[in-house]
């Protein structure tokens, strides 16, 4: 690195102190460019991670040419890593000084120097549980692996070597004395980590427990370092040990070759869970169920090799017999996400079956056998079929797992002959917990071993690490779409063609599986064509949504004609009316009928019959629904536990050739969740909700492109239109509009610029607080958004509460930041009750553009809570409502006749930035909710499809 002095002419001193990490750089050598007799101080502290450099009595001949004044050389340290969620570290000028020739010294300093780390290897380890064989592999940075690599362990403080028993039997004691207590007794062979300490004739070994020292003869074992029992990395880049799982302890390894190095891999060794007996038999549709079937079942590590035996049912006499076939199993560990233990999965798949035939098998290794099973493979031709859908089962308990399995049960006992399983995601309450997804392999026993199931993942298993479990745990066809693979896939069933799709994507990978999926639909030569996912593309939940399945799934779905769509997520029971180009098609046109699941567990939720939906039930009962497909029609019957048939729905097969719906997608039905700063607009009446317990004034709106902070006592006001079902109906494309969204006070390209250096991480922005009161809303991605963005805060109790009301200071506050308003050179309205307001600032600023007018009386009254009606005018007077082109048409509220405002609420209606309360209602006069709020300025900003796709990747 070069520090240099610009423009130093006349410079007489200089000071300049730098600080950096001192746990990921050393600063080795530090060279003053300038003659030794004008260095005062040149210092380096690499305990405080300092260097200071103090230069006197220069003048214009003492510097280089260059003006450069030290050269210092920086080493990485080989342990350095970026910590968890750290995009950058800084080598910061801390002080500073300049003095000319003329004139009094000055303080000055430098814009901070920003670095990542990388490293020439990557290393990763596979197998972490006691006493199980570990792989560890070494990449270089482009993925190639590195033959010739070291692998050391990298902290002193943990284990360094290890100890084999040599003898027979050896003895371990408490202490190195042989009258002291015997521990245990080891036989030849056995290793144990070691510090490598000896205390006369005995040497300390760490036991498996990790945490007892035992004494062992230091005749008795051979002692080497872990290192060289290690060796070096293989043609493949690996090296598969046991020397890494001696004991439940802590590894810090890194890879070595040289001055190359890895980062730094922390392993923890954790116990081994399962056991020695197969456990969770079950099986899974694959791509051609007439020939093959996919088997998993679990064990301990331990339990390396794993096989099924199998045979046609009708030539079967015993599991001794020489016509009994064999197939080896691929072994999958897994490192459960809450770090309780580590499990083996056993997956198999039997290929070369005959179709409609039944087979016997049983899983496991000589001696540790399971029971035995049957399963019958897909017939030869097509012919009438039934399965079952269930979704949303949350097993996190043994109550939810009795639930979910008191369903199946009755479900079996009404269908016995349903062929497969298709569950919609949330299969778990929180993916992260090993138990969780126990329960649901508890609960699928009932069936699992002779019926297939098929899985699609949801936000609740995906939690915390749950796709991991979900891509192992699971023997799901691999045919997805690339990177992909187990959360897309498609396979046969008769003459029906299933498509698993992945909600939980982001939306790149969303736009990718859009292009696969419609790739996939066009190959299908199937007479009916049916998708499964997890979030609705029309939500039965009020305020859900937008989803990404809306903009990009749908569509295609819509326009090939898929017959039967699959959904969970809002836990009501619901089907749509056919749907075309995002209309509901009430007349019994063909369409795409979008079945939601209900709940196969224990949690519901409120839902609306909103336009596009034919049937709701929302009862809180565990329901199921058995679809049977013949060769003119689908039958969907949905049942509660206790048998009760609810409603039935037939799909029928249109007798012509459906024309080709309206090609080209059509926008997502809602933004993405994340504004930019500052303020928009606001009508007459005003916001709702109190600025929170401390009416102290604080800095709520700030001007420009970088607004200022709303105290974290204050709750930060949220705009919202009416909290809807986000994805209504799918809007219909439209040409661009004319003329500009935003007003003239607007300046939308600082907007941008602000969404683009939050993306990018820039100017000191972070990821938004977690706030304990808003997970899995409908506004949860909205109210991040905004939260990262510094637009609002949370409560000081850490929770955001996104139901109470929101002030019109409040909410001035929002609209400023968010919209990124200045204040206009216009006189300013004076209004009389605003001085002393913490958000005076921000209230200014609308009134000076015009946006705000305040009551007849000259007063604000920022405490007062502003109306759904009022937001909407405020709006109107920032966006251009008659250059936002149209999404909706026909939408009448039956209760805004009245209203001051009818036709602000009408065009915002038909531009996508309300939807309502529901059952065709507005509620105009009613306060807003801070989520409410939020909402509704983030349609209005994503108005501007440029804004919307940066607020898109913001939300991710």
């Amino acid at each position: 690195m070069k520090l240099q002095v610009k423009n130093a002419v006349d410079l007489q001193d200089s000071y300049a102190q730098l600080q950096y990490d001192p746990q990921t750089l050393e600063i080795t050598t530090a060279e003053p460019q300038v003659a030794a007799p004008f260095v005062a101080q040149n210092e380096i502290d690499p305990v405080k991670g300092q260097y200071r450099l103090q230069l006197a009595g220069l003048s214009k001949d003492s510097l280089p040419a260059d003006e450069t004044i030290a050269l210092l050389n920086v080493a990485v340290k080989p342990s350095a890593k970026m910590e968890r969620g750290e995009a950058f570290k800084s080598i910061v000028m801390s002080d500073g000084s300049f003095r000319k020739t003329v004139g009094e010294a000055v303080y000055a300093l430098a814009a901070s120097h920003k670095y990542t780390i990388g490293f020439p290897y990557k290393l990763t380890v596979k197998g972490s549980s006691l006493h199980t064989k570990s792989t560890l592999r070494v990449t270089d940075d482009a993925g190639v692996p590195a033959k010739g690599v070291s692998i050391i362990p990298s902290d002193p403080l943990f284990p360094q070597y290890f100890a084999e028993v040599k003898p027979v039997t050896a003895d371990v004691y408490a202490d190195a004395d042989p009258v002291s207590a015997k521990l245990a007794s080891f036989t030849q062979g056995e290793q144990f980590f070691s510090d490598g300490v000896t205390r006369g004739e005995y040497t300390a070994i760490r036991l498996p427990d990790g945490k007892t020292t035992g004494w062992i003869s230091t005749a008795a074992v051979d002692v080497k370092l872990l290192k060289d029992g290690w060796g070096l990395t293989d043609a493949q880049g690996e090296i598969r040990t046991s020397l890494t799982t001696l004991a439940l302890t802590n590894l810090n390894l890194q890879a070595v070759n040289g001055d190359k190095v890895s980062k730094v891999f922390s392993l923890s060794v954790v116990p081994q869970l399962g056991s020695d007996m197969p456990e969770y038999v079950r099986t899974y549709v694959t791509e051609d169920m007439k020939t093959t079937q996919s088997i998993v079942w679990k064990t301990a590590p331990r339990v390396e090799r794993g096989v099924i035996h199998y045979v046609e049912a009708s030539k079967f006499t015993g599991f001794d017999q020489p016509n009994i076939k064999e197939q080896t199993a691929e072994p999958q560990l897994l490192l459960a996400p809450d770090r309780v233990g580590e499990t083996l999965f056993h997956k198999g798949l039997l290929q070369s079956l005959s179709p409609g035939t039944e087979y016997i098998y049983r899983v496991g290794s000589p001696g540790l056998w399971s029971e035995q099973y049957r399963f019958t493979t897909e017939s030869a031709s097509p012919e009438a079929f039934s399965f079952l859908f269930v979704t949303d089962s949350h097993t996190n308990t043994e109550e939810a797992y009795h639930i979910h399995q008191n369903l199946l049960s009755s479900a079996f006992t009404n269908y016995p002959d349903a062929r497969f399983v298709m569950h919609g995601g949330d299969i778990v309450d929180d993916g992260g917990i090993m138990n969780e997804w126990e329960q649901d392999m508890k609960a699928s026993q009932l069936y699992s071993g002779s019926v297939p199931s098929a899985y699609t993942m949801g936000n609740h298993d995906v939690k915390n690490g749950g796709k991991e479990v979900f891509r192992t745990a699971l023997g799901l066809p691999g045919n997805g779409m690339a990177g992909q693979e187990q959360l897309t896939y498609s396979y046969d069933y008769e003459d029906t063609h299933f498509i698993v799709l992945n909600s939980e994507a982001d939306e790149v990978d969303m736009q990718k599986q859009a292009e696969w999926l419609r790739g996939n639909l066009q190959a299908s030569s199937k007479k009916w064509n049916i998708a499964m996912f997890h979030r609705p593309a029309y939500h039965t939940e009020d305020g859900r949504g937008p989803e990404l399945v809306t903009k990009y799934l749908a569509p295609v779905l819509e326009e090939l004609g898929a017959d039967l769509v699959l959904v969970g997520h809002d836990h009501a029971l619901a089907w749509t009316y056919p749907m075309k180009n995002g209309q509901p098609m009430k007349d019994g046109s063909p369409g795409t009928v979008y079945l939601s699941g209900g709940s196969s567990g224990w949690k519901f939720y409120d839902a609306v019959k909103f336009d596009y939906l034919e049937y709701l039930y929302d009862d809180n009962f565990p329901v199921y629904s058995a679809i049977t497909i013949g060769k003119d029609q689908i039958l969907i019957e949905a049942r509660k536990a206790d048998g009760e048939q609810l409603q039935a729905l037939t799909i029928e097969k249109a007798k012509t050739s459906e024309p080709e719906p309206e090609p080209g997608t059509s926008p997502s039905p809602a933004p993405s969740p994340s504004p930019s700063p500052l303020p928009s607009s606001d009508p007459s009446p005003e916001p709702s909700q109190t600025p929170s317990p401390n009416p102290t004034p604080t800095p709520g709106s700030g001007t420009g492109s970088n607004p200022g902070t709303v105290p974290s006592t204050m709750p930060s006001a949220v705009a919202t239109a009416a909290p809807t079902a986000v994805p209504t109906t799918k809007p219909v494309p439209v040409e661009a509009p004319q003329g500009s969204i935003f007003a003239a006070g607007v300046n939308s390209q600082a907007l941008k610029d602000t969404l683009k250096g939050a993306i990018a991480g820039k100017d000191g922005n972070v990821p938004a607080p977690v706030l304990k009161d808003i997970a899995d809303l409908w506004s949860t991605r909205t109210i991040s958004a905004f939260l990262k963005l510094k637009v609002i805060n949370g409560y000081a109790d850490g929770t955001f509460r996104p139901d109470k009301t929101i002030t019109r200071g409040e909410f001035a506050a929002i609209v400023a930041k968010a919209f990124g308003l200045a204040k206009s050179d216009a006189s300013a309205l004076q209004l009389s009750d605003v001085n002393t307001h913490w958000a005076q600032e921000a209230i200014a600023v609308l009134a000076s553009n015009g946006i705000i007018a305040g009551y007849p009386d000259g007063t604000f009254k920022p405490a007062r809570e502003i109306s759904r009606s009022e937001i909407i005018m405020i709006l109107s007077r920032i966006v251009n409502f008659n250059s936002a082109a149209p999404v909706k048409a026909g939408i009448i509220f039956s209760d805004t006749a009245d209203s001051w405002n009818k036709d602000q609420i009408a065009r915002a209606a038909q531009i996508g930035l309300i939807n309502g309360k529901g059952n065709g209602k507005f509620a105009p006069a009613q306060s807003s909710t801070r989520a409410e709020a939020l909402t509704i300025v983030m349609n209005a900003l994503c108005l501007d499809p440029e804004i919307k796709a940066l607020m898109d990747q913001l939300s991710k």
